[in-house]
């Protein structure tokens, strides 16, 4: 078979794709991956062979308008000011003339997501793939399908099925403009980047959606469910020579990816509150964070810093993980059995995310904006102390392990694809 994965412009959403990726190409199929040449070194790094055509938008682009629309409508709960969609500089809301710079951005992005359209349709006119595996932010993997003729699956990144809201990400609470925004609706007819020709393709395609949560989790999605096993791919990086020997303390990971401060600022970088608790119970901290969000304080003793070491390495050491609620880190602590404490940055991760790890038992949240030293000590405790989290986390990681591998679902692809 001929193979197309399509995504978006964020890793983390590419991610859990790879196992998939590499199951597909190990069983003699030619798999290429549709992407912007910003996504390509990622790719690349995979072993997949990234096709870099599509101009793409950046996603830390997205988060920062978004946070700008939340601002504007009251739902922004940060004390700092949302960064400038693109700067990166914090905006100042008196002095920012939205007026002449909304026109002007709908019509640049609004160009480049036409011609990305435009593109995907033509690769898959020309190319002919026999499937198509895409992200639900990816519109480009969809209509690429409908151009060939041929079948569409989209594959899952987390706990949040197609029908399930993609919120402001900074926005908490009713005021929220697309508190009620499925990822498909970016490109519908109220977008200013969609149509209501697209919308209708969007949902013509999205008949089959690889989900690699649980059963138990019920994920609201349209299309027949496929589960997949959670195969955890964190990016490239080396077995660590030697982790530090276990002694009488409790050990906690603590991990914040990159993206969450380049979309809100510092003032969402909890690093710094997350080890200080965790140090306060007398925890060992394991820290897999960027140089820029570690800072330049001087590590308390029973930290260890570890730079570029996949996040699932570490994980079946530790007693309790502290991390942003992104997918990636839901889905590899789920799979590795530890109890979860999840800093959310978005309503979405609350409900749908973090909100199923804490309805299964495995987890605890706060919110971003609410996460100071006393927040979180007070919920990493508890995961420390009752024994009922681990135990739920070790019987929610055997359902996941049960589920089907990525070389048996590469089987399933086939026989659909054979059947139409």
């Amino acid at each position: 078979m001929r193979v197309l994965i399509a995504i978006s412009a964020w890793p983390g959403h590419f991610m859990p794709m790879v196992p998939l990726g590499w199951a597909l190409r190990s069983a003699g199929h030619d798999v290429r991956v549709l992407c912007s040449p910003q996504e390509a070194d990622t790719v690349l790094r995979t072993g997949l062979h990234p096709d870099p055509r599509l101009l793409g938008s950046p996603m830390v682009w997205s988060t920062r308008l978004m946070n700008l629309f939340s601002a504007y409508h009251g739902t922004w709960r940060y004390p700092a000011r949302p960064l400038h969609p693109d700067t990166g500089e914090p905006l100042d809301l008196d002095t920012f003339d939205m007026g002449s710079w909304w026109p002007a951005a709908v019509d640049t992005y609004g160009r480049r997501w036409r011609q990305d359209a435009e593109t995907a349709e033509a690769y898959g006119r020309e190319w002919r793939p026999d499937l198509v595996v895409h992200d639900p932010l990816s519109a480009e993997g969809p209509l690429a399908a409908h151009a060939a003729g041929t079948l569409s699956v989209v594959h899952l990144w987390g706990p949040t099925g197609t029908e399930e809201p993609l919120c402001t990400t900074g926005g908490f609470g009713e005021g929220d403009p697309s508190r009620n925004s499925r990822a498909r609706d970016s490109f519908g007819p109220d977008s200013p980047f969609g149509s209501a020709e697209i919308a209708s393709v969007l949902d013509r395609q999205l008949t089959h959606v690889l989900d690699p949560c649980p059963g138990e989790f019920g994920l609201n999605s349209v299309g027949a469910r496929l589960p997949i096993r959670f195969v955890p791919y964190n990016g490239p990086g080396t077995v660590p020579e030697k982790l530090p020997e276990r002694g009488g303390r409790p050990r906690v990971c603590v991990v914040w990816g990159r993206t969450t401060t380049r979309g809100f600022g510092p003032v969402a970088n909890k690093v710094e509150q997350a080890v200080t608790a965790a140090t306060e119970l007398g925890a060992e901290v394991l820290l897999l964070a960027a140089e820029s969000d570690v800072g330049t304080a001087e590590l308390p003793g029973q930290v260890h810093r570890l730079s570029e070491v996949p996040l699932h390495l570490v994980l079946p050491t530790c007693d309790a993980v502290i991390h942003a609620a992104g997918g990636g880190s839901i889905l590899t602590s789920m799979v590795c059995g530890v109890p979860q404490l999840m800093l959310t940055i978005a309503e979405n991760a609350e409900k749908w995310s973090a909100g199923r790890l804490e309805r299964a038992g495995c987890g605890l949240s706060v919110r971003n904006y609410e996460a100071d030293v006393p927040a979180i000590k007070a919920k990493l405790g508890r995961l420390l102390s009752e024994p009922a989290f681990a135990e739920s986390a070790r019987g929610l990681a055997a359902a996941a392990h049960a589920m089907p591998a990525p070389a048996a679902v590469a089987g399933q692809l086939e026989s659909l694809v054979s059947t139409r």
